[in-house]
């Protein structure tokens, strides 16, 4: 498990020697969790079934010391990530609920191609082989400073993929905003999708009103978790999963990226 806010240098002799080799294949998921119990059964089914590469996570809600629940779970994975909390707990007791935090799981085996990036509290952002995936959890409405937190994000996180010009980028977010709309949160993020020349996956795969947050106590739903890709060619795959066992508010999204 690692949490470091700058680069980890590159020290595999796998990873130089294969850094400019493109992967064939690779299954992602990205899913958020509402909470590590709720989401672990998800996850669980989706490694029986469909045995992604990688999973990109959103709301795990774990503090620092509880991040090895990800290992101790999922042992075909290894992780990067950390916890939202750790500023929180660090003046003092955690009163009321627990909440954010991102984490990347990648399948053992891509270790050796697999290089770590950036990581804060939300966003992680690693490359594997001539790939770059971005994680992104962004505030919900009602949080405070919440249009400048969403700048900053962005702003940052282009600024690690602009460090890999020759790779591919995955953009991942939750990004509680539904992009079909024009408020200003909406508004931002598709101009820095446009800025930067990505391309939504719903939308390439002609199923851009899926809904993607269901809160059936609260009886809302709507579509706030994307996939974004600078080389639609390269994703072959797209598709917002209905699992059986799944106690988030959140449905996972699944794409395929193949060269």
């Amino acid at each position: 498990m690692a949490s470091p806010r700058e680069p980890l240098p590159s020290t595999d002799k796998k990873l130089r020697v294969h850094s400019n080799v493109a992967c064939r294949s690779l299954q992602i998921v990205t899913f958020n969790m509402h909470g590590f119990t709720q989401g672990q059964a998800a996850v669980e089914e989706m490694i029986t079934e469909y045995s992604p590469d990688v999973f990109l996570l959103q709301e795990h809600w774990l503090t620092p010391t509880n991040l090895n629940k990800f290992d101790h779970c999922f042992h075909d994975y290894f992780t990067f990530g950390c916890s939202a909390m750790a500023k929180t707990l660090e003046s003092g007791i955690l009163r009321g609920r627990p909440y954010g935090g991102v984490m990347i799981m990648i399948k053992n085996s891509l270790r050796g191609i697999t290089e770590t990036v950036f990581c804060a509290e939300r966003c992680v952002i690693v490359r594997i082989a001539n790939c770059v995936i971005v994680n992104v959890y962004l505030p919900c409405a009602g949080s405070d400073n919440r249009l400048s937190i969403v700048e900053d994000i962005l702003t940052e996180c282009w600024s690690w993929c602009e460090r890999y010009s020759d790779c591919n980028v995955i953009f991942s977010a939750d990004f509680n905003a539904d992009l079909n709309k024009s408020d200003i949160i909406s508004t931002t993020i598709n101009g820095h999708i446009a800025d930067h020349s990505l391309r939504r996956c719903d939308v390439l795969f002609h199923k851009n009103n899926l809904i993607t947050y269901d809160n059936i106590a609260l009886g809302q739903s709507s579509c706030i978790d994307y996939v974004l890709t600078s080389c639609e060619n390269i994703v072959t795959y797209f598709d917002v999963l209905d699992l059986n066992l799944n106690f988030s508010d959140h449905h996972p999204i699944i794409v395929s990226r193949q060269v």
